[in-house]
């Protein structure tokens, strides 16, 4: 992991990530839906990106 990436920040925001899938999945949110939020969240985490 880069040097620049708080580790407790990050684990704070997987876990917030989860959550909230979870509760998008509890009211219905599908599949393609679910995935489209794991690769938006992906993409932010890439080094590219930052």
């Amino acid at each position: 992991m880069p040097e620049y990436i708080n580790p407790a920040a990050l684990s704070r925001y997987v876990a917030t990530l989860i959550s909230g899938m979870l509760i998008q999945a509890v009211i219905g949110a599908g599949r393609e839906d679910l995935e489209d939020m794991i690769n938006i969240a992906l993409s932010a985490l890439s080094p590219s990106h930052n």
